[in-house]
């Protein structure tokens, strides 16, 4: 039973010491918040920060009248820069209506004659016959004379005198150079070695 008295005295006691700082608390706080206002209303502004401000706005001021003054200056570069265009447009066409009056003069590329380009087509084979008269026709994008002979077709350069093409065919051995070719002869009628 002692023991039970004294756990409770013990209780009682940590109860109050607890309440008392509680209370003592709250009266600080209280009394420092009523001295808090009395002090902030007595405070006066500073002139530093007036100072400050009167800063800002002269330095807002000069770089304003320093922007106004390069807008002011790249509007004048801007207008002489567009009367250049205007005055180099205006002698461009000047220039392209003088041109346009004056007569064109056409080259005519020069060609080797037919004969020189025969001379080089039978070059090629000396025993070829010609069956048609040169013509000029477009071979590869480039003008050629296009020579037809017996055994094959030439074109040659009518520029340069190149062979652009040669698809005459040799003579082989035993071949008759006067004879057709094998295409161009009648088919003999086959037997049939079965039938008697």
């Amino acid at each position: 039973m002692r023991m039970k008295l004294l756990v409770a005295a013990s209780a009682t006691v940590f109860i109050a010491v607890i309440i008392s700082a509680v209370v003592t608390q709250l009266t600080m706080t209280s009394a420092s918040a009523a001295n808090q206002p009395a002090s902030t209303t007595t405070q006066t502004p500073i002139p530093v920060v007036d100072e400050l401000a009167k800063q800002r706005e002269a330095t807002y001021q000069a770089r304003l009248a320093e922007a106004n003054q390069t807008i002011a200056q790249s509007q004048t570069e801007l207008q002489k820069a567009q009367a250049a265009a205007a005055e180099i447009a205006q002698k461009y066409n000047d220039v392209v209506t003088t041109q346009a009056n004056q007569p064109v003069a056409t080259a005519v590329p020069a060609r080797i004659v037919p004969a020189a380009a025969l001379a080089i087509a039978q070059s090629l084979d000396p025993n070829v016959r010609l069956l048609q008269e040169a013509t000029i026709v477009p071979y590869q994008n480039v003008d050629a004379y296009e020579f037809v002979f017996d055994r094959g077709t030439v074109y040659v350069a009518a520029t340069n005198g190149d062979v652009l093409s040669n698809t005459i065919v040799p003579p082989t051995v035993g071949n008759d150079s006067n004879r057709p070719p094998r295409g161009d002869r009648p088919d003999r009628p086959r037997r049939n070695r079965n039938q008697p």
